[in-house]
This record gives structure tokens, C-alpha cells and sequence, in this order.
């Protein structure tokens, strides 16, 4: 199940944070395209991910307080916490 905790388009950036939950666990990934990414990358594109396994997916969302959750609730927890241009950063910082 994949749900979009992000999205940016104008005239200087694309931008797209997904989140993908399967049975291996929650992956977070971003794809940012255009000149500001250019600028600041030295590239026009700029692909991130950050996957944590099953085992410390289920310790987050316990942290969440969303364990027995549906796995729809589980992502929409996910987006409604770190929902921002800088999710994927979000959420690693609340993992450490």
C-alpha cells in the first residue's frame, strides 16, 4: 500500500514524498526534479529513500501509538506526522 505524504510542483520544483508500507516493512522515498534542485544539487534530479524492516517498522508505529491500526490508518499517520517538504528527513530524525 502506497499513499503520497507530499507533493510541489511550480515553475522551480517537482517534488514527491511517497510512503510505501509491505509486509518487509515501511519505505519513505522522494523524487525533487527542476532548477532548484539544480542549484542546489548541481543535477536537475534528485532521488532519496529511507526504508526501515518490519521489525522496526512495527517498534514505530507503536511509538505512534497506531500498532493495530489497518495499514491505510498506519500510512495516514505517517503523512498526518511528518507531512512537509522534508518528511523523509522528518522521520529519520524521530527514529534516532
Amino acid at each position: 500500500m502506497k499513499m503520497k505524504l507530499y507533493e510541489r510542483k511550480d515553475e522551480r520544483i517537482w517534488c514527491t514524498i511517497t510512503a510505501a508500507l509491505t509486509e518487509k516493512g515501511l519505505t519513505v522515498s522522494g523524487h525533487d526534479l527542476g532548477p532548484q534542485v539544480e542549484a542546489f544539487f548541481g543535477d536537475d534530479e534528485y532521488e532519496y529513500a529511507l526504508s526501515l524492516n518490519a521489525e522496526n517498522t512495527q517498534k514505530l508505529f507503536a511509538l505512534l501509538g497506531c500498532s493495530r491500526a489497518s495499514d491505510e490508518e498506519k500510512l495516514q499517520m505517517i503523512k498526518d506526522t511528518f507531512e512537509n517538504s522534508y518528511a523523509d528527513s522528518a522521520l529519520r530524525k524521530y527514529c534516532n
